[in-house]
Parts: structure tokens; C-alpha cells; sequence
């Protein structure tokens, strides 16, 4: 009996610092609130309602696309950090491909600023070198190109 209660204590223990590690975990992940948000055949009209997206059409599966994940989300950070009117998505051109197929995102990755309710497109050249260091002030300069106006504007004058 003795053994037994000494067990469950630790076991008690065991699991509060399980719990403390996940909190502790979803903290530090929250933390930004820079996301890059995952976008679907579904919600594209409804999230481009919102404003100006920076869109990665990418494959899972494509090493390049894979290359620009680490710029990708850092350019979300930054967008946040600096903060822009500007929105920063992906959409798996694998699982639905009449979002891409209408905006020509080929091949993948493939990168379009896309103005608020999807008016206006404009295609990103060379997006397989978004991955270089200069990456996210490359993606940057070209949105403010075609939406500076909208990205840089405060908040409240929008």
C-alpha cells in the first residue's frame, strides 16, 4: 500500500509538469500571434474580403517550397511586428486546384499579391529565390510596388 500511494504521488507530479510543459509550450507559440494562414478553395472569396494577401501557392511535396518555408513565416512576423495592412496565406495547390488554375500559380512555389476582394493580381517573377536572405524585403518592395497605400496605411484609416 505504502509503494502504491508513493507511485500514484509520482505519477501526480509527473503529469502537473506534463501539463506546466504544454502551457509553457502554447505560451511561447502564441507569443508573436504572426501566422501564416492556411488558405482553401473554401474560405479564398471570404479571406480576400479582409485586404491585401501575400499568397504562397505551394506542394507539399516541392523542395522549393519547402526552402521557402523559414522566409515565409518570418515574413508573417514581420508584417505583424512592423504592422502592416497586409495579410500573409498559403494554399496547398495539390488538394483544390481552381484557385490556382485561375490565377495562373504555376509553377510552385508560386507567389501573388492579391488586392482586397481579389481585384487586382500581380504575379511575383523568380519566387523560388524568396528563400535567400534578402527573401521577405524582396516579397515586401514588390507588394508596396503595386499596394502601398493600403499596406502602410494605419489601421483606424482603412
Amino acid at each position: 500500500i505504502v509503494r502504491f500511494s508513493v507511485l500514484m504521488m509520482m505519477v501526480r507530479v509527473l503529469v502537473a509538469v506534463c501539463v506546466a510543459v504544454v502551457a509553457l509550450v502554447s505560451a511561447s507559440v502564441s507569443v508573436s500571434g504572426a501566422e501564416v494562414v492556411e488558405l482553401t478553395a473554401d474560405s479564398w472569396d471570404d479571406e480576400m474580403m479582409k485586404g491585401v494577401w501575400a499568397v504562397e501557392f505551394y506542394g507539399p511535396k516541392c523542395g522549393h517550397c519547402k526552402k521557402l518555408k523559414p522566409n515565409w513565416d518570418a515574413l508573417a512576423k514581420r508584417v505583424e511586428d512592423e504592422g502592416l495592412n497586409l495579410f500573409v496565406g498559403k494554399y496547398d495547390a495539390t488538394k483544390d486546384a481552381s484557385v490556382p488554375r485561375r490565377l495562373n500559380a504555376y509553377p510552385w512555389p508560386s507567389i501573388k499579391i492579391v488586392g482586397k476582394r481579389g481585384r487586382k493580381v500581380k504575379h511575383m517573377s523568380n519566387s523560388r529565390d524568396i528563400h535567400k536572405a534578402d527573401g521577405v524585403d524582396k516579397v515586401l518592395k514588390f507588394a508596396r510596388k503595386y499596394f502601398a497605400k493600403q499596406i502602410d496605411a494605419k489601421k483606424d484609416e482603412l
